[in-house]
């Protein structure tokens, strides 16, 4: 008996100890998940041939209709036409007998900005995407050629490239215009080309049940589809809409396909006003780090710039990349202001009783209210009754 005795009063002992009262801090957050792409470059060569062009006339009038249609981003577009002829001895009795070759004289060009440089046709200015750019109308059968090049086979081969318009400025006046761009084959299957944006973001610390409210749900949205070269840029509002000072939190986790490594080549650069506090390729995440303690009614503007280099390839083209942001807040108390809720007649001179104190997160109860009264008081009175029924019992076994 004597040891259940003991066990009942070091659960008392333990009630007293769990009842001694903590200020308990309130924690909201808010996450935003921010998505991006890298864009691409890709067209499409269209043809229609008129009548029968598996067998010709001297002079005759084909109908070639070709024309371009970009897919993807605007690009600039140009154009090349080659005339292979199948038979060898035929290519030199052309040249023999110095008839009219197959070259350039004989094609009809739409109309349009194509300026022949070198072995080229350039569209002087850019297309649009899903613009449908016009080429050739027809090409010409030499009036001279007869019987000496019966059943001759040739060919008409046209080519089409395309280059990204933005951050790329052609010189039209040079002997390349394009200077010496590599130019890859690429293929997109139901591209979707994103337009910019104009929404505002923010984050707002409301407090109570509302807590953290983010306003846009990516910060990124904003951006077009991004294309190697650019720099963007964004921004939004952090502020505090409670009556007492507020820490508010950061954090930044990448999600990136490990197949290709594009938060590897992107760099992002996070500002809080004037501070830095983020400077890195996107794949780095940011442990959280505070933002700063904003005082009642007060804001920041959280600003971010994206840069995506010159140097990607086709190999990065439609590559998608989310990065996830997390904003916590933790509300911020005085001593003071909790033991004390009304402001002195004269706040300039404390009274020794109340001495002015640091602003500070209280983590664990150091004021006592008359909560905290009652409940260590209920814990007494139980802790009491324990003891007085342990006495009478301890009697009763000595009579």
């Amino acid at each position: 008996m004597k040891k259940q005795r003991l066990k009942c009063g070091i659960l008392t002992c333990l009630t007293v100890l769990l009842c001694f009262p903590t200020t308990v801090m309130a924690k909201k957050s808010a996450m935003v998940t921010n998505n991006g792409s890298i864009g691409a470059v890709d067209i499409q060569l269209n043809y229609t041939v008129e009548g029968n062009a598996a067998a010709v006339l001297p002079s005759q009038n084909i109908g070639l209709h070709t024309s371009v249609t970009n897919v993807a981003e605007p690009s600039w577009i140009r154009m090349k036409v080659q005339y292979p002829i199948y038979d060898g001895e035929i290519l030199e009795r052309l040249t023999e007998e110095h008839m009219t070759p197959l070259d350039d004289s004989l094609l009809t060009i739409a109309d349009g900005a194509w300026k022949k440089i070198g072995p080229y046709y350039y569209l002087t200015t850019p297309v649009e995407s899903g613009a449908v750019i016009p080429f050739t109308e027809a090409i010409r059968i030499p009036a001279d050629w007869d019987n000496r090049v019966i059943k001759t086979q040739f060919g008409v081969c046209i080519s089409a490239e395309a280059i990204q318009e933005k951050n790329f400025t052609p010189d039209f006046e040079s002997e390349d215009p394009w200077f010496g761009a590599v130019i890859e084959a690429y293929d997109s299957t139901d591209y979707i080309h994103k337009e910019a944006g104009n929404e505002r973001f923010s984050v707002t610390y409301e407090g109570g049940s509302e807590g953290m409210i983010a306003t846009g749900k990516d910060f990124f949205s904003n951006w077009e589809t991004l294309m190697p070269g650019d720099t963007v840029t964004g921004e939004a509002l952090i502020q505090n809409n409670m009556d007492i000072p507020v820490n508010i939190y950061f954090r930044i986790q990448s999600e990136d396909d490990k197949t290709n490594k594009i938060l590897d080549k992107l760099h992002l650069v996070v500002k809080n006003g004037k501070k830095v506090i983020f400077d890195g390729p996107l794949s780095k995440n940011l442990d959280e780090i505070l933002l700063k303690q904003y005082q009642p009614k007060k804001s920041s503007k959280l600003t971010y710039t994206l840069t995506v280099p010159a140097s990607l390839t086709n190999a990065f083209a439609e590559n998608k990349f989310k990065s996830v942001w997390t904003f916590r807040a933790e509300e911020v108390i005085t001593p003071e202001k909790e033991a004390n809720p009304k402001t002195p007649a004269n706040p300039k001179t404390p009274s020794k009783s109340n001495p002015k104190t640091p602003t500070e997160i209280i983590k664990t109860g150091n004021e006592m209210t008359l909560y905290h009264f009652i409940v260590i008081g209920i814990c007494l009175v139980l802790a009491i009754g324990t003891g007085i029924g342990y006495v009478k019992t301890k009697r009763g076994r000595k009579i």
